[in-house]
């Protein structure tokens, strides 16, 4: 067995980050070798120098400071390498309280050869759901202080969940801190909201003879989110009033059609920032020379970091963090990238997508609870389709964690016999691939998926595989009793949370959905 290689082999101590992830800024610096050390490198950005200035010049097309020093401290992180998997690396969690979860995880232990000294009993309780303060109480700190007792702080790289270990967590509780900042977040979405109408009445004044109506105040569709309604009628009156002042070029005064044109460009750049500003720019001959041309497409670049390291900021939220990510976020994307941010804030702090699995939230085992988001998801940067994965070595390690789970303690145990009688046999069978016959679609769809079914089946036909390759590809899926028989290998579509007994497995097999809402509970 692999995985990622580990960070170096010392005892983690937990304490918090102020930048995470520098895997976010890429690197423009091949010549620079040095350790990812994120503190100093959010200490050298000095983003709230580059905040009080006005960033991008758009008449000189001058890089902002922040790009310059995302440009110069970038680095080069050599990428993870593979390494064998040894048993005293595997730590195996047993719940006291539960003698078949003690059962699964001796019999494991005793199959495998782990070391019995890496065999961890935590007293949690045998629910499949756990919430957040006892998840922290009765699992993180006992086995933080077990492993560093034992010993196995330094060398442990897999955790082993077994039978009788909670499958879920609940989100948590706002604090009064994320209390303080929802609402902070609602005022500067009520601010946001006033200044668009302001906007909009200023747009209406712009260029007003002799035009088309300036657009007034539309009540949105049903189910459609107010604010976003409002972006839209603002947008729109954007492009109203430039359409005023075309219509106008033969009689207003140049005077007058350059203090329209000023107005409309400020109204712009306060909605959208600096990026709507540079997206204006449009090189042309002699008014925008190949140096200039050159200046103004790097812009775009960098006006495509912002997001990254606003991204890094927010995942160390703190009250200074979020002010600098306010105030970036208003230079780049202007006031309504700022109402949009606050809508985020607020529902990530009320925790509506706060729960989790169990397994994934002990891969960050070290990491304190302020160092990362806990509703929705983050990026794993250890997974080898991540886009920038070659520099995603955090500074605290990601642990890998692997479940010995089933319905009832004598499966759980089972599967350890069945794995072990396949890797001394070899796993015979049949491969079922189970696809709906869909068209291609883009990346990340239905048909993505269902094209990749019809791929494998392709590639290990053309392979010639010792397997045979049984390929279902309507509508219909495996699903009348004894219809898969003798499977080695099972991929395929499902029927959500209810098993269709279709397949006999053989030892050792491997079988799951493409599915998202899938294994809830065993």
């Amino acid at each position: 067995m692999a995985c990622p290689a580990s960070p170096p082999l010392i005892a983690p101590e937990p304490r918090r980050l102020l930048l995470q992830d520098c895997s976010l800024m890429p690197h423009f610096m091949a010549d620079h070798q040095g350790p990812c050390d994120t503190d100093p490198i959010l200490r050298s950005l000095d983003l709230d120098a580059w905040l009080a200035t006005d960033g991008a010049s758009h008449r000189g097309i001058t890089m902002p400071v922040l790009f310059v020093a995302l440009l110069t401290l970038m680095m080069l992180v050599t990428p993870p390498a593979s390494a064998e998997l040894t048993a005293d690396q595997v730590v195996v969690l047993a719940n006291k309280t539960s003698t078949e979860s003690v059962n699964v995880a001796r019999h494991y232990v005793s199959r495998r050869g782990i070391p019995s000294s890496n065999l961890i009993y935590v007293d949690v309780p045998t629910d499949e759901t756990i919430s957040r303060e006892a998840y922290n109480k009765q699992l993180v700190r006992p086995l933080r202080e077990a492993l560093t007792t034992q010993g196995l702080a330094a060398k442990a790289r897999v955790l082993v969940t077994t039978f009788g270990i909670p499958l879920r967590v609940q989100a948590p509780s706002t604090s009064s801190t994320e209390a303080t900042w929802i609402k902070d977040a609602e005022e500067r979405q009520n601010d946001v909201r006033v200044a668009l109408e302001q906007s909009r009445e200023r747009l209406a004044r712009i260029a007003p003879a002799g035009a088309a109506p300036a657009s007034t105040k539309q009540n949105p569709p049903g189910g459609e989110d107010p604010f976003e309604a409002l972006v839209q009628d603002v947008t729109r009156a954007l492009r109203e009033a430039g359409a005023r002042i075309q219509t106008q070029k033969e009689k207003a005064s140049k005077t007058q059609l350059d203090q329209w044109t000023n107005d409309l460009a400020k109204v712009a750049a306060q909605l959208g920032g600096q990026a709507t500003l540079v997206q204006s720019l449009q090189p042309s001959g002699q008014a925008m020379p190949d140096q200039a041309r050159a200046q103004l497409d790097r812009m775009r670049q960098q006006i495509a970091l912002v997001p990254h390291v606003i991204h890094a900021l927010n995942e160390s939220p703190s009250d200074a963090n979020r002010r600098r990510t306010y105030r970036l976020t208003e230079q780049a994307f202007g006031q309504v990238g700022v109402a949009r941010l606050a809508a985020e804030e607020i529902d990530s702090y009320r925790y509506a997508e706060g729960d989790a699995g169990v397994d994934s939230e002990l891969s960050l085992l070290w990491w304190e609870p302020g160092e990362y988001r806990v509703a929705r998801r983050m990026s794993n940067p250890l997974f080898h389709e991540f886009a920038v994965h070659a520099a995603a070595q955090p500074e605290l390690p990601i642990l890998m964690v692997s479940r010995l789970d089933a319905p009832t303690a004598k499966l759980a145990m089972d599967l350890v016999d069945h794995a072990l009688e396949a890797e001394q046999q070899g796993l015979a069978g049949t491969i079922y691939l189970d696809a709906r016959g869909m068209k291609e679609g883009p990346p990340l769809s239905y048909e993505a998926y269902d094209q990749s079914l019809r791929d494998l089946s392709g590639r290990l036909q053309r392979a010639k595989s010792a397997y045979e390759v049984v390929l279902e590809n309507t509508d219909r899926r495996f699903s009348r009793p004894g219809e898969a028989p003798n499977v080695a290998l099972y991929v395929g579509w499902y029927r959500l949370r209810q098993y269709e007994d279709a397949f006999t497995f053989r030892p050792g097999a491997f079988g799951f959905h493409m599915a998202s809402g899938e294994a809830v509970s065993l």
